[in-house]
């Protein structure tokens, strides 16, 4: 790793109730953790595990893996230990394996770095982007942006149909078409808005995305949380996502990048909460 000339972190809770994302550094690991709690409004008896929310406990269970991890583990190994960790306490807490809608869970983009790769695994809307010195630019896909598409339509009726601008009030219409959505899609490899989870199913090993990157040339390699510029994250955008944030990162670092999005978040009034989460690191290689 003598190679890596910068590391920068960021995070930022926003206006959310918890903090529920989460950062690792901890070389040759790196990785972004986009906690997810089960759907639940204010109206409800809120689960809890140990007093933490289920996307706050999600987000320990993968650190713990994360920090803990031998040297020799391989990336895949340290998260389905932390993935069997999250089923099994959620088991214990009566929750069903086979209720998605029920169990809380985490997006996440994780990194491996070894003397001559990146091994990256990444699922839902958590996102890795890198370029090269030579100027290439990769990217990691969305796979919840059909899934995030519908959520957002179905917010916005919700508050047009039902004359609700109070999110809180909003929240309880909304809980139940939101549990379904998520019912039909996490770990679902054959429906064509699934996208992968890890909350303790199985399947969430069958629905991660899994890449390979050569470290040599690599100038530059950004994860994040989708908290980060949440209106640019349209289908098939990802290309013009990674270009801006990575202009913007150049200019501004990931201070300029989480204030430009807080501008963008002001305009826009039709969203489930105020100002996300967001989390980001980025490494910088020798050229």
């Amino acid at each position: 790793m003598s190679n890596i000339k910068r590391i920068e972190t960021i995070y930022s809770q926003g206006t959310a109730e918890d903090q529920e994302d989460g950062l690792c550094v901890n070389l040759p690991l790196v990785g972004v953790i986009d906690g997810l709690s089960a759907p639940f409004h204010h109206e409800m008896k809120r689960p809890l595990f140990n007093g933490m929310s289920g996307g706050q406990m999600v987000r320990q269970e993968i650190l713990k893996a994360l920090y803990s991890a031998n040297n020799d583990e391989t990336l895949e190994k340290i998260l389905l230990h932390a993935n069997k960790q999250v089923g099994i306490i959620q088991s214990e807490h009566g929750i069903p394996l086979d209720r998605a809608d029920l169990l809380a869970g985490a997006c996440i983009v994780v990194a491996r770095l070894s003397q001559n790769n990146i091994d990256i695994i990444q699922a839902g809307d958590c996102f890795a982007i890198w370029i090269t010195n030579k100027g290439r630019i990769g990217f990691t896909k969305n796979q919840a942006s059909l899934h995030e598409v519908e959520i957002r339509e179905t917010w916005r009726i919700i508050q047009q149909t039902e004359g609700i601008q109070d999110r809180r009030e909003t929240w309880v219409k909304f809980h139940k078409p939101l549990s379904s959505l998520r019912l039909r899609d996490i770990n679902q490899i054959n429906q064509p808005t699934g996208y992968g989870l890890l909350n303790g199913q199985a399947l969430f090993e069958k629905c991660w995305q899994r890449l390979i990157i050569p470290l040599e040339n690599l100038k530059l390699l950004i994860l994040f949380s989708d908290g980060l510029l949440p209106l640019l994250l349209d289908p098939g955008n990802e290309e013009f996502l990674a270009k801006e944030m990575i202009a913007l990162y150049k200019q501004r670092s990931l201070k300029g990048i989480l204030e430009e999005t807080r501008n963008f978040e002001k305009k826009e009034k039709e969203r489930h909460i105020e100002h996300g989460e967001a989390t980001a690191i980025a490494i910088e290689f020798e050229e």
